[in-house]
């Protein structure tokens, strides 16, 4: 009996580098033993044996295998160009990503599998969750979907000679454009997130360069200049103040000389 393999797409790296050390324990403690519990093999691209050209191999197994994972972790190009054509073939195929990241956009709609390789309890977890989906996939009735196969069959409606699957099409369209609008509600609010605690940090460095009462303080009467009243530390004149800087949580203070030649 021919052995099922289960192709791992992944993030390779050189040897010796953190890609590398992640993507072998990846490998070794979640996608081979879930493999082995679903009767098939593990294989990643440099784990080929086969005499021939690597690319062509690599791209035989990601059409053929009965079963690919692909980790989507780093946003790795090479990982993206094959799982394209794996979505294309419609076959069936897991989707899981290092926890923590975000899901690139245009495969946000599928479900992906969120893993923590350095904590035993996500681990487990994500074994049981791709074990689940692996089940699912094999299932002869289950259709196979993704971004690929979704557009294609909406042409095809679109193209339709009957007015309810044209009508369909319309529907979905508009679905898939306020999907898209979701998307960059959600990517402001957490670019607004990443702001916030940047200016937190910067905060915590101004406290160390001109003092925490400096820093941490702004909530007394605004002078002429629109600055709020504020202590001067030891190393600070109020000469010294060039421009104010808000923060996100409506911190106010004064930046000196130096701050503001490091801005430049």
């Amino acid at each position: 009996m021919e052995e099922k393999i289960c192709f791992f797409i992944a993030p390779i790296g050189d040897p010796g580098t953190e890609i590398r050390k992640r993507s072998d324990q990846i490998l070794k403690y979640l996608i081979e033993p879930v493999a082995m519990t679903c009767g098939y093999k593990a294989i990643r691209a440099d784990k080929i044996s086969e005499p021939g050209i690597i690319t062509s191999q690599v791209i035989q197994h990601v059409i053929d295998d009965p079963m690919v994972v692909a980790d989507l972790t780093g946003w790795n190009p090479n990982v993206f160009y094959e799982l394209a054509i794996r979505h294309t073939f419609r076959k069936p195929y897991v989707q899981i990503i290092q926890k923590g990241e975000r899901i690139p956009f245009d495969v946000s709609g599928i479900r992906t599998v969120e893993v923590d390789h350095h904590d035993l309890d996500s681990v487990e977890e994500a074994k049981g969750e791709i074990t689940r989906q692996m089940k699912s996939m094999e299932r002869p009735e289950k259709v196979i979907e993704s971004p690929i196969s979704a557009t294609i069959d909406l042409d095809t409606l679109r193209k339709s000679e009957r007015p309810e699957q044209r009508q369909m099409a319309d529907i979905l369209t508009a679905l898939a454009e306020l999907r898209t609008g979701q998307s960059a509600i959600e990517k402001r609010i957490t670019d607004q997130e990443r702001y916030f605690f940047k200016d937190r940090e910067f905060a915590s460095v101004l406290s160390q360069i001109v003092g925490p009462s400096m820093s941490a303080q702004g909530h007394g009467s605004s002078g002429p200049s629109g600055l709020g009243a504020h202590s001067t530390g030891p190393f600070v004149k109020p000469t010294d103040f060039l421009y104010t800087g808000r923060l996100s949580q409506g911190t106010t203070f004064p930046l000196t000389d130096e701050i503001k030649k490091d801005d430049k």
